[in-house]
């Protein structure tokens, strides 16, 4: 009976372990991926030049691996700072992206790209329509690539 009590307290002391384990993993595990793999890659956060004009100027609507981190650098170099889908592994620009994305509010669309000037990738070709509506003078440019290479 004493050996079924201490095997009992075991189990219940190795799941709690496993439940508090589980859940530090879930909430660190966004940020550590970011930290580690995306923001060395990654340029800081972009601002706006002065005399740069507010508000997108160029929605890339390609699907991804179709020269899309390309543009980007492109864009980055011409001064054009440009959000794409890579950013979306930083944990609070994914959460503002999907507020975006959801609620479909324009308030929300500006907050996210407030200095930059163009936007390509997932964010842009999952949106476009809207943000077409949202900044009207933004030129769309699509990119595409033969899919038998």
């Amino acid at each position: 009976m004493e050996r079924a009590v201490t095997w009992l307290q075991a189990c219940v002391f190795l799941h709690s372990a496993l439940v508090l384990a589980r859940w530090i993993c879930t909430r660190s595990a966004g940020w550590l991926t970011y930290f580690l793999l995306f923001r060395p890659t990654l340029k800081h956060q972009r601002t706006r030049s002065p005399g740069q004009r507010k508000g997108l100027q160029a929605i890339l609507c390609g699907f991804s691996r179709t020269g899309t981190m390309s543009l980007m650098n492109a864009l980055d170099i011409l001064g054009f700072p440009c959000f794409h889908g890579s950013h979306l592994a930083k944990p609070s620009i994914g959460d503002l992206f999907m507020k975006a994305f959801t609620n479909e509010n324009p308030k929300d669309w500006i907050k996210l790209l407030d200095g930059y000037a163009s936007i390509a990738d997932f964010p842009a070709f999952s949106s476009y329509k809207e943000l077409m509506k949202i900044f009207p003078d933004a030129k769309v440019i699509l990119n595409i690539r033969d899919p038998n290479k």
